[in-house]
């Protein structure tokens, strides 16, 4: 893999009054193992403070994508809401700026692949007070605050500007401001290469020190937390399906409505019973079965699920339907564990020898479609 270079400036950004607390703004050139630019480079970078250097320190951590423009500067605002931002780990609005946060590591992905280059830990030589003090709970003090007890001694925006000397600065944004060309050639001479190189050769020092054990861990961790594929299936049947009387007999599903990588397949006696998932995890499965009873007196009737040829514990369910030809909507929903390659079957059994699932046609007056005697839902939830 090709060695990046990362050359970082910090500065705390402008207020943001979308989010409590504001962020901190830093600016980057990336170059590559010869010293040359990196121009127009899509990449994902992560940074993370902590209290120390350590793993276990961790305060906050956040992955944002970014691109390097054609002088290879680029951009970012950690803790700010910004294009680019993939995910983050702790909250930023309740960090507790009184505490020392010492470090800040930087990691840089160049080929978006999340695999993460780590170029140490930067020490940071004093705390962020301006965030500390941007979280104190003031709104208890009245009047005008003087300069001498912390304050402005400013009531207005206007007159706060003047006290800064900041009232003849204009609105327009670092990220949107010309470089002359005066400054451009003094960061040219800045970063010659032997600059880079120096600074080569310190990244390299402290990647030799970074536990790969640790990273590893951290990278399997990453990809644990992103979301797994989805799966999920839409099965029905409009057949007739009588069962004995008091015996177990699992549903047919004669037809796929949808399906992404749920499938049918046949038990051992040639029947298209069984739900087949391709990967572990938590299940919602509902279930919609219409019985007739041609006998004018109730029935009541079970169904439960089974995995794998086994009952599934608490799926047993009761339902008390009615006779003289009326048609009995049942539903039932269910939550369950499956793991990788597991099936199911929706299972019943009725104590009259002439109840049966059975399937209405299509209406008319106004049209509308048949009612299938089974109709099944499975969808991975987790």
């Amino acid at each position: 893999m090709k060695l990046y270079l990362v050359i970082i400036f910090f500065c705390i950004s402008q207020l943001n009054f979308a989010q409590n607390i504001p962020g901190i703004h830093f600016q980057g050139i990336a170059r590559n193992s010869q010293g040359l630019i990196i121009a127009n480079k899509q990449m994902n970078i992560k940074v993370g403070l902590y209290k120390d250097s350590i793993e276990n320190g961790l305060v906050y951590e956040e992955i944002k994508s970014i691109k390097t423009n054609a002088l290879g500067l680029f951009f970012v605002n950690i803790g700010k809401e910004e294009t680019g931002k993939i995910m983050t780990s702790g909250n930023w609005n309740t960090i507790d700026w009184e505490l020392p946060i010492r470090y800040i590591k930087i990691e840089i992905d160049p080929e978006n692949d999340l695999q993460f280059i780590s170029l140490g830990y930067q020490l940071v030589n004093a705390s962020p007070y301006a965030l500390y003090a941007y979280a104190i709970q003031a709104s208890h003090i009245n009047g005008t605050l003087a300069l001498s007890q912390g304050g402005t001694g400013t009531n207005n925006l206007k007159d706060l500007k003047i006290v800064l000397g900041i009232d003849k600065i204009n609105n327009t944004p670092d990220s949107l401001k010309p470089i002359t060309k005066n400054t451009l050639n003094l960061i040219s001479q800045k970063l010659n290469n032997s600059d880079t190189l120096s600074l080569s050769n310190r990244i390299n020092q402290k990647l030799n020190k970074v536990d790969t054990l640790s990273l590893s861990n951290r990278i399997n961790q990453l990809n644990q937390s992103l979301p797994g594929p989805k799966e999920w299936g839409c099965f029905y049947d409009t057949s007739k399906q009588i069962a004995a009387v008091n015996t177990a007999t699992a549903v047919n599903w004669g037809f796929t409505a949808a399906s992404s990588t749920a499938t049918v397949s046949s038990n051992t006696a040639g029947q298209a019973t069984r739900i087949n998932l391709q990967t572990a995890g938590s299940y919602k499965v509902y279930v919609k079965l219409q019985f007739i009873k041609p006998e004018p007196a109730s029935e009541e009737i079970s169904i439960w699920i089974r995995k794998n040829s086994a009952a599934y514990p608490n799926t047993h369910q009761v339902y008390t339907i009615q006779g003289a030809q009326v048609k009995n909507a049942i539903t039932a929903q269910y939550y369950l564990d499956l793991g990788e390659k597991d099936y199911i079957e929706v299972f019943y059994s009725v104590k009259g020898t002439n109840t049966q699932l059975v399937a209405s046609p299509a209406f008319s007056n106004p049209s509308r479609p048949m009612i299938p005697s089974a109709y099944l839902i499975v969808e991975k939830i987790n």
